[in-house]
């Protein structure tokens, strides 16, 4: 007896978005689903996911329950896996151009379909790490109404100025998020 498949709008727009070659493959395996839809390489998914499953396909994920009393499979969404984006996103060496890393946010922000993208591009100074060794640090902001962006130098330690350039990122994000300047020192940062 076969299940039903209902696909949320989430899952819809995924699919009519995604490359031609992928929706074929995940069609193919919507169709298995029909018949068994726990066969193939399935996660239970835990804590606040409890009771939802994951179905790799590829680098596609295909987020679904199950109503077994009606035979019902619900697919609620169908996303790209994290490091497959991560790999998208810094194929090529930073470049210090605000345009170029305006666009790599708002790509990620596509591709992810999420509401907002952060990318942080660090350039760190050629030579032997000493306690004046620096790095300029670009980061971008990319929400469906443009994108924001900052330029920021760090000095420290390798290690330093690429854990800056995280609390820098993450910072701005959070003040952005907030309707506050993202331009505003932190307390990392020389003046």
């Amino acid at each position: 007896m076969n299940w039903d498949l209902e696909l949320a709008r989430a899952a819809q727009r995924a699919l009519r978005e995604m490359p031609a070659r992928d929706r074929e493959r995940i069609i193919r395996t919507l169709d298995e689903m029909k018949t068994d839809p726990l066969a193939g390489d399935i996660t239970a998914l835990r804590g606040a996911y409890r009771g939802l499953y994951r179905r790799r396909v590829g680098s596609w994920r295909i987020i679904f329950g199950l109503k077994p009393e009606k035979r019902v499979v619900l697919i609620g969404d169908i996303v790209r896996r994290l490091r497959q984006l991560i790999e998208i996103a810094v194929r090529s060496p930073p470049d210090p151009d605000p345009i170029c890393t305006d666009g790599r946010a708002g790509g990620v922000r596509r591709e992810t379909r999420a509401s907002h993208a952060l990318a942080v591009l660090i350039e760190v100074d050629d030579g032997p790490d000493r306690i004046d060794f620096g790095g300029s640090i670009r980061l971008a902001i990319a929400a469906e109404d443009g994108a924001e962006s900052r330029r920021s130098r760090i000095y420290g330690g390798r290690d330093w100025v690429r854990l800056g350039a995280v609390k820098l990122g993450l910072d701005c994000l959070r003040r952005y998020l907030q309707g506050l300047p993202v331009t505003e020192r932190t307390d990392f940062e020389r003046v």
